[in-house]
């Protein structure tokens, strides 16, 4: 494979890990905005309705970008063997990601939780 197919490979999953990382920002302002407006109104039951599959599509979209950056990381790497002067991502930036959509994910938790006790 030749640098500039490595380069593009690199850039098509670096913009699917980005979409994705979208895609998981679309669905905690969506269940913020739900915690926000109607948590008080919901019962346990809607509740876990909503926050269940609130939660398995963020573990989804957590590990498809985890998948994507991870796959990044691996091209770069084998750029680097390409090249030495190139700038690899670093597999730290790749956990930095992840761990701030779990802290994402727990504090949207915290956040209905908090609204519903206000009931």
């Amino acid at each position: 494979m030749t640098e500039y197919e490595l380069v593009d490979a690199i850039t098509g999953r670096a913009s699917f890990g980005s979409e994705r990382i979208m895609e998981f920002e679309t669905y905690l302002f969506a269940y913020l905005v739900v915690a926000y407006f109607v948590a008080k109104k919901l019962t346990v039951i809607h509740l876990v309705l909503i926050t269940l599959p609130y939660t398995g599509i963020s573990y989804l979209t957590a590990v498809s970008t985890w998948m994507a950056y991870s796959e990044v990381y691996r091209l770069g790497q084998r750029r680097l063997e390409l090249n030495p002067e190139s700038q690899p991502a670093s597999i730290y930036d790749i956990y930095l990601i992840l761990v701030v959509m779990v802290i994402a994910w727990m504090a949207s938790i915290y956040f209905m939780w908090s609204f519903r006790k206000l009931k």
